[in-house]
This record gives C-alpha cells, structure tokens and sequence, in this order.
C-alpha cells in the first residue's frame, strides 16, 4: 500500500508542474514577433492587391526582416506575378 501511495505523490508532482504558468523566455518572444510579420505581410499584400503567399522571419545582411511572398493578379491576359518583398523589423 506504501509503494502505490509514493507513485501516486509522484504522479501528482508531475501534473503540478505541467500546471504552472509559463514564463517568457527568448523563444517564447521570438514566436510573438513571429507574428508580427503575419500582419506585415497581409499589410504589404492589402497594398500591392495581391494574395499572400507566405511570410518568413529571416536574418538578412546582420538584421531581422519580414521575408513576405505575395501573387499579384495577372494583367493583360497574363499569368499572375510572384514576388518576394523584405521588410525591415
């Protein structure tokens, strides 16, 4: 009966630990500037009337840019034009 106890003290242990809050940490705020550059991108493709692609956060020339994909509607009987736009952070 004693060993069953000890199991279910550790048991209990875990789960309280999976309950506390989490801290911010450098990852944790990497992921909430990640999501800034969702809104750049949906900026930048609202202002060319294009539909967005993709959106990258990347390390270009030592600084953090928003790496933003768009597809601008065709013209002229043409097919529609991708392009990639970085805007700085």
């Amino acid at each position: 009966m004693m060993r069953k106890q000890s199991y279910i003290s550790a048991f209990m242990l875990s789960a309280a630990i999976l309950i506390l809050p989490v801290q911010a940490t450098a990852s944790n705020l990497l992921l909430a500037q990640s999501g800034s550059c969702q809104a750049v991108g949906n900026r930048v493709a609202a202002q060319n009337g294009a539909t967005l692609v993709s959106v990258q956060e990347v390390n270009s020339g030592g600084r953090t840019v928003c790496r933003v994909v768009i597809l601008k509607p065709a013209q002229g009987g043409q097919r529609p034009k991708r392009e990639t736009i970085e805007v700085a952070k």
